[in-house]
């Protein structure tokens, strides 16, 4: 006697294997197996929380910056050697 759970997955039809197998594209226009679905999704939603790490990391840091050194002009060398020092680059000025 098999049970119905066996029967579930004798069966070639997607549909009695639990599911649909694939999908098409936006368009229509390709066959999109699931697995590439779920793969691209998982990848955009790591490179999401990559994004909000690297964002917050980036905030800590200049607040940082601005607590050790925000009491001096911004056009001092020591605010600007700091300032290169801490992020790699020059600060860009702006001149109207």
């Amino acid at each position: 006697m098999s049970s119905p759970f066996q029967k579930m997955f004798t069966s070639k039809a997607p549909l009695k294997q639990g599911g649909y197998v694939g999908g098409g594209d936006i368009a229509g226009a390709q066959y999109v197996p699931t697995g590439s679905m779920y793969a691209n999704m998982f990848a955009k939603i790591g490179q999401a929380v990559s994004d909000i790490d690297a964002n917050k990391k980036k905030k800590d840091k200049e607040k940082k910056f601005h607590e050790q050194y925000g009491h001096l002009s911004t056009d001092s060398k020591e605010y600007k050697d700091a300032y290169v020092l801490t992020f790699g680059t020059a600060k860009p000025t702006y001149k109207e």
